[in-house]
């Protein structure tokens, strides 16, 4: 419910030894018109992000990554929206 997990595809050049980027920082806005608040980083090599930052239930959220090597920024497109939905467990035991 109050968190959403970002998956990307890395870039081919961040799957081999050398890395291209030093990591990701990742953009969140409630309209994919923005604006975007930064809500996170990622380190190089990462193809997913946890979003557990004041998300509200039934929200629409839309993400975009930035791409970072010292100054220079590769902005990804942005997606969404994702919808966190409350989430719920059952105790109860089946046996089969």
């Amino acid at each position: 419910g109050r968190s959403l997990i970002v998956r990307w595809v890395l870039s081919p050049s961040d799957r081999e030894q050398a890395v291209a980027f030093a990591g990701c920082q990742i953009l969140r806005a409630e309209s994919p018109e923005g604006p975007f608040v930064a809500v996170g980083d990622t380190p190089a090599r990462t193809a997913e992000f946890s979003d557990n930052r004041e998300l509200r239930d039934g929200a629409r959220y839309y993400y975009q990554g930035v791409a970072r090597r010292g100054e220079a920024r590769a902005p990804s497109v942005i997606v969404g929206p994702a919808i966190p939905t409350a989430q719920w467990a059952s105790s109860c035991r089946w046996g089969v």
